[in-house]
């Protein structure tokens, strides 16, 4: 796997941290498995961080919490993007 750094599980949680870049440049190094593979774990992590509770006035909880999402959907944007310039049903 050239395109995927490490556990593709990891990789999702990386880029909802914010720790790991994902970008245009990393989806074309990818293989057509490995995009489905990387959209399959970045939706379970977007569920993960879907369901996990903030308490009412941790704004700063809130607030990662809302970060991670925006990351997260950008991921999903971006690769679904490119997947569909390929032809490649995810």
């Amino acid at each position: 796997m050239a395109g995927i750094p490490g556990n593709p599980l990891g990789y999702a949680r990386d880029i909802a941290e914010g720790n790991a870049p994902f970008t245009l440049l990393q989806l074309k190094m990818m293989t057509p498995e490995e995009l489905k593979r990387v959209f399959a774990n970045i939706n379970i992590v977007l569920r993960e961080v879907r369901t996990t509770a903030v308490i009412a006035h941790d704004v700063e909880g809130m607030r990662r919490r809302a970060h991670k999402l925006q990351r997260l959907n950008t991921a999903l944007l971006l690769l679904g993007t490119h997947a569909k310039k390929l032809r490649i049903a995810l």
